[in-house]
């Protein structure tokens, strides 16, 4: 429960959110319950006294689709809160060429891929 460090307020609401998902996901079948019980052990297990392991072993590869500034002003945001915490990010931006990147300093290191756009009948795009 990453989120109920930054807001401990949050815990309750947000174990009974996990607890109605996780039943859901059994009864559509999607999941065992064993699936749900380990994954709420590895969600747990930083603020329930296992110290910072489960962060500790985080690692995310965070792709974030660059055709506007809405997803990157986001991820400048996201990033610097997961990295203080200990958690180790890879960026993947995809839908811009990299020349086209500004104020990327704070990113540190970020692949890039061409990714996918839809055009339109109209010639408009879809990023």
């Amino acid at each position: 429960m990453l989120l109920s460090q930054f807001y401990p307020a949050l815990m309750v609401p947000g174990f009974i959110l996990a607890l109605l998902i996780g039943a859901a996901r059994v009864l559509l079948g999607v999941h065992y319950p064993t699936d749900i019980a380990a994954g709420a052990c590895w969600g747990w297990s930083p603020p329930a006294g296992a110290g910072s392991l489960g962060v500790a072993l985080m690692r995310i590869l965070y792709g974030v689709q660059a055709t506007g500034n809405g997803h990157i002003t986001r991820a400048r945001v996201l990033l610097p809160a997961l990295r203080a915490v200990g958690i180790e990010v890879d960026l993947l931006l995809s839908g811009r060429a990299p020349e086209q990147l500004f104020n990327m300093e704070g990113f540190g290191h970020f692949a890039t891929r061409r990714g996918f756009t839809f055009a339109t009948s109209s010639g408009g795009s879809i990023g």
